[in-house]
């Protein structure tokens, strides 16, 4: 449970952090208004039924540049194939782990994306997520 705790703290910590440094990063709901994102959400939804549209609400700076803020992913993917598939995509380095976060929890690697997506999406239609990262050796 320690574990648990300590991840939560280091998760708020950050998240405080990144939003001091990188305001582009956390207003996207005040760029644009609740009937817009759900209009997209809609539209993306009609287009890509296969798919679960997701925008990284919160991103540690050092990916900010390199990790497109709105993604699609498909809907049969799990967590673990997610991270992977931005880890080949952005050229993450091995020793650094992403951790993510929906709605304050860490969901487990097996977890479908449809799954999060159907009990955490928000009401605007997007799955919001945070990413963080956290080298491992050291």
């Amino acid at each position: 449970m320690s574990f648990i705790n300590d991840i939560k703290l280091l998760w708020n910590n950050k998240a405080n952090t990144s939003e001091k440094l990188n305001t582009q990063w956390i207003d996207y709901k005040i760029k644009k208004s609740l009937d817009e994102r759900k209009k997209e959400s809609k539209i993306l939804l009609e287009k890509y039924p296969n798919k679960v549209p997701i925008i990284i609400n919160k991103c540690d700076e050092d990916y900010t540049e390199r990790i497109n803020r709105k993604m699609l992913i498909q809907n049969d993917f799990t967590v673990s194939q997610y991270l992977y598939s931005i880890r080949s995509k952005f050229n993450i380095k091995q020793e650094e782990t992403l951790l993510i976060f929906i709605n304050g929890i860490i969901p487990t690697s097996s977890t479908l994306i449809n799954y999060l997506y159907d009990n955490h999406k928000d009401n605007d239609g997007f799955l919001y997520i945070t990413l963080l990262k956290e080298n491992v050796f050291g």
